[in-house]
Parts: structure tokens; C-alpha cells; sequence
């Protein structure tokens, strides 16, 4: 049976980590004087929430199942660089008060090490999931041009990072629509001139940022579809 391997202050070490990143983890428990859970966070430094877990991650990192990268994913370094759009765990998140992620503990570390938001990662990893179930071929009766396609098309990276901005600005619609829910559609607007003034009602902020949001996600799947339709591609949906 092989043995746990553990920091010097018994965090389990993630067979994932390289001598290099242990180093980093160990260096962050001794100026912290505790255990930390040590995933990479945003900032690419060791997450400093207290391990909660077994596996020595805490709730971010390893309490919530099904989070990340689909397996047998091929376009893992885009993504990393998508899911850095998504909103950190914080009190500016329209769900925090009732977010059962949400804790002092998030708050008392630097905002640049506080975690992505896990509803919102999983959000992202289903709309990849159903991207991966289409398969976009120039043939659909020809099974081996979805193999030869995934490594020779030339369009194949601007897809993928039209799919990927499709994907985000739906979270991000997701995400104004509950602050829509919470602050309402319209907004009062009062106009004052000396003794005088009057009082409208105009669109509310959260409105104008989610009808922004439906035309900019419009567009994009526009293009996408543009593209498809010009190059003669089709896309198949795998059982």
C-alpha cells in the first residue's frame, strides 16, 4: 500500500503537484502557521482556505464534485485562459447571501487568491460538455473527416474560442439576470431645475448590461453559424 505523502504540516500532497509547487505550498504553510489547502488559485500562488477534506483541498478545490476541464479534453490551455473570466467568490456575487460557499474565511484572504466561483464553473464545464457532443465535419457521412478535422482544420481554433465566448457570455447572462431579479427593471430618475422637479422611471442598469449581454451572445453565435454555413462544415450532435 503506498503512503500518503504529506507537507511537513500534514497536508496531503496531490500526486498532480511537481517538486517545484510542493515547494511553493510548504513555503506558504510556514508563513501562514497552519495548513492550507494549496491548489493553484487565481493568481497562480497556493490557496490559502483551510483543507476540509481528505484529500487535503478545501470546499473550492475539493468539496464540490464534477468541477473542471471535460476529460480527454484537447483544448485545456484556452480554456485556462477563459476560466479567468469567470467571477472570484466575494461579496460582490448577487448570491452571496445565500451561496452556501460563502464564508468569512473567503474574505479574509487577498482578493486575487479568492477562488472562481464553482456554480459558474460548472456552468461552463456542461456548455463545453454539450460542445463536445457536436462534432462539426464537412462530410456527415464520412465518420473518419471527425478525426482528421479535430487536427487539420484551420478553422478549428476560432471555433473553439467562439464557442468558449458563447459559453461565457451565457454565464454572464445567467449572472444579470439574478441581479436583474434583485435590483428590478426599472430605476427612478428625478429632475430637479430651481423649485421644480419631476420624476420618471428609466431603465435600470442590470437591464441595459443584460439586453448588451443578448445582443453580444446574438452576435457571436451569429458568427459562429456564418462561419459553419460559408466553409460548407456541419455539425452533428454524438449520441
Amino acid at each position: 500500500m503506498e503512503t500518503l505523502k504529506t507537507t511537513t504540516l500534514g497536508t496531503p500532497i496531490s500526486n498532480n503537484w511537481d517538486p517545484d509547487w510542493i515547494d511553493e505550498v510548504e513555503a506558504t504553510e510556514q508563513e501562514l502557521g497552519r495548513r492550507c489547502c494549496g491548489a493553484h488559485a487565481p493568481d497562480d500562488q497556493p490557496c490559502l482556505l483551510q483543507s476540509k477534506h481528505k484529500n487535503g483541498r478545501c470546499r473550492f478545490h475539493g468539496g464540490v464534485k464534477n468541477i473542471g476541464a471535460p476529460k480527454g479534453n484537447t483544448n485545456a490551455r484556452i480554456h485556462g485562459l477563459y476560466m479567468r473570466r469567470l467571477q472570484q467568490c466575494a461579496t460582490h456575487c448577487p448570491m452571496w447571501n445565500s451561496c452556501p460557499m460563502r464564508g468569512k474565511d473567503i474574505l479574509q484572504i487577498p482578493a486575487s487568491r479568492r477562488p472562481y466561483c464553482v456554480y459558474e464553473q460548472e456552468e461552463m464545464q456542461n456548455l463545453r460538455k454539450m460542445d463536445q457532443d457536436i462534432q462539426i465535419t464537412d462530410d456527415p457521412d464520412n465518420p473518419l473527416w471527425n478525426d482528421r478535422y479535430k487536427t487539420l482544420h484551420p478553422l478549428r481554433g476560432q471555433l473553439t474560442m467562439l464557442r468558449e465566448n458563447i459559453n461565457i457570455l451565457q454565464i454572464m447572462i445567467t449572472r444579470a439576470t439574478k441581479v436583474l431579479n434583485d435590483k428590478g427593471a426599472t430605476s427612478e430618475h428625478v429632475n430637479q431645475t430651481g423649485e421644480n422637479f419631476s420624476r420618471s422611471d428609466k431603465i435600470s442598469a442590470p437591464l441595459q448590461a443584460l439586453r448588451i449581454l443578448n445582443h453580444e451572445h446574438r452576435q457571436t453565435i451569429n458568427t459562429y453559424t456564418r462561419i459553419i454555413t460559408t466553409f460548407g462544415l456541419h455539425t452533428d450532435v454524438q449520441a
